[in-house]
């Protein structure tokens, strides 16, 4: 299995909310019979850019960085159920 690195920048989100995030994103590399090797809490950082969502301007965002193995089949079908395009 062919090994990936995940960058994730989300809004500021209160703590539950944002493990929530994270057990989500966990779960579907887990479905997709993918296997995490290191998760990196990066910290609150300043976006490099203003990002505009839903009305709201984020300057700020939770930075996380995750590794994981899993077959090249799934890391297409993990970007469709994210709405990513590769």
């Amino acid at each position: 299995m062919p090994s990936y690195e995940l960058a994730l920048l989300m809004k500021i989100l209160p703590k539950v909310e944002l493990a929530g995030v994270l057990k989500r994103t966990a779960t579907a590399i887990f479905d997709e019979g993918g296997v995490i090797r290191k998760l990196d809490n990066l910290g609150v950082k300043p976006t490099p850019f203003k990002i505009s969502s839903h009305g709201a301007v984020h300057k700020q965002a939770h930075y996380f960085v995750i590794d994981f193995d899993a077959s090249n089949e799934a890391k297409y079908k993990l970007l469709e159920v994210r709405g990513s395009r590769f």
